[in-house]
């Protein structure tokens, strides 16, 4: 790779998913003590691909939460006895290692079908560079007014929008001798209501094409960033007369076949599964 990175030629080190979080409904339970037992149970059944840990860590958990398991894949389940719902986050690592096992679409899709909602979908574009982050930064739209620069011992990062925003982005590097000293990365974080239509347009378009689209969300401009696209990221809403098939399609046709995955009737190659899911994909657009 060409590292001379002041020429507008330089092309991503990497581009990947980097957080998905969704929430879903909390199956029921009889009594306080068997809570851990069906959340674990769940996961286990629901998305076997995050090997969920079989021991509680309630110290891990965050406010709403009181209980919380490890996913052995990279990531956090919370949940609670008080609340109709669990928190299921895979974070960057738990992303990566989906995506060097191939089986990141699928869980994504198992979760599109099963989500009360999708609450956060980050995407990370490495650029092998010199270029220092807040000079990148720089090159953004003024509509994001508000970031700022935090320097710490291992490193520089500069932020776009703020902590609360929908959209945020975080532009940083390494300090030497760390090993990804050589890169600078751009973390474009997408939060509800926008984060179900990143997911689906991350599936149906691909990691480059996504990228394009996410980099026009922020009007990144600097000659380092060569992607274009003529669309932008939109919150997702199924159009009026789509509605109610939609609801339909979400509610009871994909979590159907969801189960019949889950006990190995179907499987992710089947032809009906296939078809039915990516049609769910498209229509959300």
């Amino acid at each position: 790779m060409n590292k001379n990175t002041d020429e507008a030629s330089a092309r991503p080190f990497d581009i990947a998913a980097d957080w998905l979080s969704f929430s879903v409904k909390r199956p029921a339970y009889d009594s306080e003590s068997v809570v851990f037992e069906n959340v674990h149970n769940f996961i286990r059944a629901r998305f076997p691909e995050l090997k969920p840990d079989s021991v509680a860590y309630d110290k891990m958990a965050r406010a709403p939460y009181s209980g919380a398991l490890k996913l052995g894949v990279g990531g956090l389940m919370m949940f609670s006895a008080d609340l109709n719902h669990m928190l299921i986050e895979i974070q960057g690592k738990g992303c990566r290692n989906l995506e060097d096992t191939g089986e990141f679409y699928a869980v994504a899709t198992r979760a599109l079908s099963v989500c009360m909602n999708i609450t956060r979908f980050d995407l990370a574009v490495d650029f092998e560079t010199d270029i220092d982050p807040e000079d990148f930064a720089k090159f953004r739209s003024p509509r994001f007014k508000s970031g700022g620069v935090y320097h710490s011992e291992t490193g520089k990062t500069a932020y776009v929008g703020s902590p609360n925003s929908v959209r945020r982005a975080r532009v940083y590097r390494y300090y030497p001798p760390h090993e990804r000293a050589h890169l600078l990365r751009v973390e474009m974080v997408l939060k509800k209501p926008d984060a179900k239509q990143a997911l689906l347009d991350y599936l149906d378009k691909g990691a480059e094409n996504f990228a394009a689209m996410a980099g026009k969300s922020f009007g990144w401009s600097h000659p380092l960033w060569q992607f274009t696209s003529s669309e932008t990221i939109k919150s997702w809403r199924p159009e009026r007369g789509q509605a109610s098939t939609m609801r339909w399609l979400y509610k009871a046709v994909l979590p159907a076949l969801t189960r019949l995955q889950d006990e190995e009737v179907i499987t992710d190659n089947n032809a009906l599964w296939q078809a039915i899911a990516g049609r769910a994909g498209r229509a959300g657009r």
